[in-house]
């Protein structure tokens, strides 16, 4: 006898439909009242599904229906999303990808425009990357638009969670995991305007994006007013032209601060290029011990732990799908950058893995943590340079780095011993390195043998040790 799945139901806050996952399907059961708009039907959202700007989706047979849905589906109509290979939140994006899905969001209600219907919301999390391209998801954010409509309702969500979080990064260097902690409400035009100061009325560029909705929201506010008053023009046309430019100049808008986001640089951005600790020969032989390990392991699917500028991630991405992550927004703008240009299946995420993405949301259950999502789903993986940064910076036991890195691989890792007599770590140990005895090359490779069996090894002149280890 079958043992019945479990059905795990998402998106609660959403009242015309619940997103349920069964084993490995993916089903959105939709409200009748939204279901009328036939979705899947329209020859605009098709097109957009065929060229992955949209999630694929296709209806289900009530003969194809999962027993676990029980009676949730009576009456509904069902729909069947595939699924993405990983699901990443909008705190963990760098502020190019959080650019680029605000971009994307833009084109989906131009395209909702000129199919009769509006984007009803504007949360990034609408959006999940493949790779490094966004594709919409959220199929019931599409809605009917009612005639005489002119202002988009969900503009403020969208100035909250798109606009204002990249103008606090690139004016005041706010992390967008700060700004996006709370990825529905983001951040509001009177906390920009505080954080920001006289700088939002002097500037330009900001004062009709930052201080006047501020001073404009907290007049509404002091009159006991609200943002939601709904008005109408009786002119139909206008009114689609109205929205249509509303979509038009926030598309201008995010394209220009794309351009500055394009340029910027971090010292981890460029690291490359100042890496004195490495010689050229030693910088070769690091490259091709990860090019054989490649070649010996032949991964589908690849993580890189502390990525850099993603250097090894492209090394991987020729023939595996890479999960590169790093702590700096920068360098993860860079690869995620470049990923996109190449084409390569690299889906690059900001992350510090001595505080990962927690589960959050109601009863911490609408999201996951970042350590669920990636464990076991690995076939390799990297950890170049990273021992040290979250030994000494981190302040993690080095039994723990190694247990880690053994829960988020299923088969095998690169791994760079680091030790303390090597020039980084003495720098960042600051005269401190009688308290890391558990990085003695002797302690580590002892640690690591407890997990793992080494099946290669490169001594680099620099005292640095590479070892490509499979999981005992």
């Amino acid at each position: 006898m079958n043992e019945m799945r479990a059905a795990t139901f998402h998106s609660l806050r959403d009242p015309d439909g619940q997103l349920v996952s069964v084993g490995d399907r993916l089903l959105r059961v939709v409200a009748p009242a939204a279901a009328k708009l036939d979705l899947p039907g329209r020859a605009g959202i098709r097109a957009a599904m065929e060229r992955g700007d949209i999630v694929k989706t296709w209806r289900v047979a009530p003969a194809d229906l999962p027993p676990e849905l029980g009676t949730v589906a009576t009456g509904a109509e069902v729909l069947e999303h595939e699924r993405l290979p990983l699901i990443s939140y909008p705190s963990e994006w760098s502020p190019l990808a959080l650019c680029d899905a605000g971009l994307h969001t833009l084109r989906m209600q131009q395209l909702a425009l000129a199919e009769g219907l509006v984007l009803k919301d504007a949360a990034p999390t609408n959006v999940v990357f493949r790779g490094a391209r966004p594709v919409f998801v959220d199929f019931l954010s599409f809605a009917n638009r009612e005639r005489g409509d002119f202002l988009w309702r969900a503009r403020h969500q969208f100035d909250a969670c798109f606009l204002l979080p990249l103008i606090l990064n690139l004016e005041a260097g706010i992390p967008i995991a700060w700004s996006l902690r709370d990825p529905v409400h983001g951040v509001a035009h009177e906390a920009a305007q505080r954080i920001l100061g006289l700088r939002s009325w002097f500037k330009p560029s900001l004062i009709g994006s930052v201080a006047i909705p501020a001073a404009v929201s907290r007049k509404v506010s002091a009159a006991g007013g609200t943002h939601a008053v709904h008005r109408r023009m009786d002119n139909d046309q206008r009114a689609l032209f109205s929205l249509q430019h509303q979509a038009g100049s926030l598309l201008n808008r995010l394209s220009r601060l794309r351009s500055r986001l394009a340029s910027g640089a971090s010292h981890w951005a460029s690291y490359t290029t100042n890496r004195a600790h490495y010689s050229g020969d030693e910088l070769d032989l690091k490259r091709q011990f990860v090019r054989e390990a490649l070649a010996r392991v032949s991964p589908r699917v690849v993580l890189d732990l502390g990525a850099n500028t993603g250097e090894f991630s492209e090394l991987a991405a020729g023939n595996a799908r890479v999960i590169a992550i790093d702590i700096d927004e920068q360098s993860v703008s860079g690869i995620g950058a470049r990923a996109a240009a190449r084409n390569l299946d690299i889906h690059a995420l900001v992350g510090n893995l001595t505080q990962p993405t927690p589960a959050e949301g109601w009863n911490n259950a609408e999201t996951r943590s970042l350590l669920a999502r990636l464990t076991g789903t690995n076939d390799l993986v990297l950890a170049l340079a990273l021992m040290h940064h979250l030994r000494i910076t981190g302040g993690i036991p080095f039994r723990e780095i190694v247990a880690l890195l053994a829960a988020l691989t299923r088969s095998h890792v690169v791994f760079e011993l680091v030790p303390p007599r090597d020039t980084m770590f003495a720098a960042m140990a600051r005269g401190r390195e009688s308290l890391y005895e558990d990085c003695e090359p002797a302690n580590a490779e002892a640690a690591l043998r407890q997990r793992f069996r080494e099946i290669g090894r490169q001594q680099l002149p620099n005292g640095r040790v590479l070892f490509l280890f499979e999981k005992i």
